[in-house]
C-alpha cells in the first residue's frame, strides 16, 4: 500500500528479518475494504506466505518487487 521498505517498487532485494512485525502490519488491514478484488487476493496470499514461513521457522525472507 505504501510502497516502503521491502515492498518499495523497483528496489533491490531486501532481507526481512522482522517477520512477525511485517505480518502484524499486514493483519491490521484485515477488516479494510479494498477498491479492487485483486487487491484482496494479493493481500490474502501475502498473509498466507508470511504465516507459512513463520510456521516453518524461517528467520528471514528475501523480498523484491518488480
Amino acid at each position: 500500500n505504501q510502497f516502503e521498505g521491502a515492498f518499495e517498487f523497483g528496489s533491490d532485494a531486501t532481507i526481512v528479518t522482522d517477520l512477525q512485525e511485517y505480518y502484524d502490519d499486514l493483519k491490521s488491514y484485515d477488516n479494510k475494504k479494498f477498491r479492487f478484488e485483486e487487491t484482496r487476493e494479493v493481500y490474502e496470499l501475502l498473509c498466507s506466505w508470511f504465516e507459512e514461513v513463520m510456521e516453518k521457522g524461517y528467520r528471514e525472507i528475501v523480498v523484491q518487487v518488480w
